[in-house]
């Protein structure tokens, strides 16, 4: 099983590119199951390649970082199943996985998050877990999304040290944790990635 994410960046002819395409890159770049499974394409569209162990947390550290900068945020259609082809980059390889993410990422409407797999429980479940999360990010502004970001990044750190990684006092890392809902979201996409590794691993 792998995990593609079909993505495209909201807002992004309003802001200069050079604020977000490295951000965007260096995102792909850390969850990329492989290196050069990730492409950015027409602009502001991207697909990135990854394992299922990290693919919640994936999608809310894009979500963070593009976030970060003012005005702008990223729709994802997330896509788990077979590669029934290996082509020469993403574009040109296939499989289930590609199909669901693609489908999952043309039936995005208002929704900024959603996830397709071969189970149709875990597909309802899940998907009820990502409206929420996207309805708690929508409301994140650039400062609270940049902490989480920093947040999700050094992971290895606890407050005090982050402050001085990031520059900002530890009390407002800590308002800005909470006012992010931060403890919740972490538990939220715990949870979901606890409900696909046992459909991973009932199913192998």
């Amino acid at each position: 099983m792998i995990v593609i994410i079909t993505g495209d960046i909201i807002n992004s002819r309003q802001v200069n590119t050079k604020l977000w395409l490295p951000l965007l890159e260096s995102a792909l770049a850390r969850y990329a199951s492989k290196k050069g499974k990730w492409e950015i394409y027409r602009g502001d569209s991207f697909q990135l390649e990854l394992t299922t162990e990290q693919v919640f947390e994936a999608v809310i550290y894009i979500k963070s970082a593009m976030k970060s900068i003012q005005g702008l945020d990223v729709r994802m259609g997330i896509g788990i199943g077979e590669k029934d082809y290996e082509g020469e980059s993403l574009k040109k390889s296939n499989g289930q996985a590609f199909v669901y993410s693609g489908e999952t990422f043309d039936a995005l409407n208002k929704e900024t998050l959603k996830i397709k797999t071969p189970w149709d429980d875990l597909n309802e479940q899940v998907n009820i877990y990502l409206d929420l999360l996207a309805f708690i990010i929508h409301n994140w502004n650039a400062n609270v999304s940049s902490t989480v970001y920093y947040s999700i990044e050094n992971k290895h750190l606890n407050q005090a040290e982050l402050t001085k990684k990031i520059g900002k006092k530890q009390s407002q890392i800590s308002r800005e944790l909470k006012k992010a809902g931060y403890d919740y979201v972490l538990k939220t996409i715990n949870y979901c990635q606890k409900i696909l590794e046992y459909k991973c691993l009932s199913s192998s």
